[in-house]
């Protein structure tokens, strides 16, 4: 019985993100996919 009990994840895992100061214009969107078009960085 315990094979053919399928689950649906309802919610995927989330994605850190860790960047600099000096990256400007990072952003995600819902699915926490970035933004790489917006990027620069000020240095």
């Amino acid at each position: 019985m315990l094979d053919e009990s399928f689950t649906i994840p309802v919610a995927e895992s989330t994605r850190p993100w860790a960047y600099t100061s000096y990256l400007k214009g990072f952003g995600y969107d819902v699915d926490n996919v970035p933004f790489v078009t917006n990027m620069w960085l000020d240095k």
